[in-house]
């Protein structure tokens, strides 16, 4: 997941973490994941890290479990959990998956966010009708939620990537489009881009982590695991190392702030 969007294909598998999935055992966990930054993300020093990294890290270690994380295409990490080749997916949408046992307190939201040229008219987001006739950039396989989805009266730009969308609203050759408010404005900053991210949200999605088949008791160890940091604080600390603000105060600067 890059921009918080699901993906169709991102990179090739790139197994780092701790232990091997080919010696799989009950306290090993193989966890897969589609990159997105802040979350989880291989790093310029090819280590995976991230918001959702360090927690998962923080809850196995409650546990006595060990974790092996590997980075993969979205629709592969979802076939590896059903087929259980994999024990833990990340960032599933919570109608995701039905059936397979899941951690539902979520860490994560998936906070969609339209993305403008500074010289742009709209300072905030109202409803979906503001972007009637305008050229908004979408990637390439990319699922948007509602009301993104069904909306027609718009000409779609298709990119091969988020990233190419920013630079081509700073270029003014497309007018918007909608991605992960943190991740746009980590990316906004880092290539100074000449771009505004709206406010409020267009849409809050929480997030879930789904397990394979046989992980069901598993699942509600890591759920209790997971409750056990949010009341401990860990789950601010680590937002706040990573972001420099607590996951609530990032709800209520995204103009949110009816999430848990």
């Amino acid at each position: 997941m890059i921009g918080g969007l699901k993906r169709a294909c991102l990179i090739g598998g790139l197994a780092l973490g701790l232990g091997s999935s080919a010696h799989a055992g009950s306290s090993l966990f193989r966890v897969c994941f589609e990159e997105w930054e802040p979350y989880a993300y291989i790093g310029p020093d090819h280590k995976i890290q991230g918001i959702s990294v360090d927690i998962l890290r923080k809850a196995a270690e409650g546990k006595g479990w060990r974790l092996d994380f590997q980075a993969m295409p979205y629709a592969r990490c979802v076939k590896e959990v059903e087929a259980g080749k994999r024990d833990i997916k990340l960032f599933a949408n919570p109608d995701e998956m039905p059936g397979l046992p899941r951690v539902a307190t979520s860490t994560e939201y998936w906070m969609v966010a339209a993305v403008v040229h500074n010289s742009a008219p709209l300072d905030q987001y109202r409803d979906i009708q503001q972007f009637s006739g305008f050229q908004v950039g979408r990637v390439n396989g990319y699922e948007m939620p509602e009301p993104i989805a069904s909306f027609r009266d718009w000409k779609e730009i298709l990119a091969p990537g988020p990233e190419e969308n920013l630079k081509l609203i700073h270029h003014q050759r497309i007018d918007a489009t909608f991605l992960d408010l943190m991740w746009a404005e980590r990316k906004i900053t880092s290539l100074n881009l000449k771009l505004k991210v709206l406010r409020p949200l267009v849409v809050l999605m929480p997030q879930v982590s789904v397990l394979a088949p046989n992980r069901a008791h598993e699942a509600e160890q890591l759920e209790n695991e997971i409750k056990s940091l949010f009341r401990r604080g860990d789950i601010d600390r680590i937002y706040r190392q990573h972001t420099g603000h607590d996951l609530k105060s990032w709800l209520k600067l995204a103009g949110r702030s009816d999430a848990k």
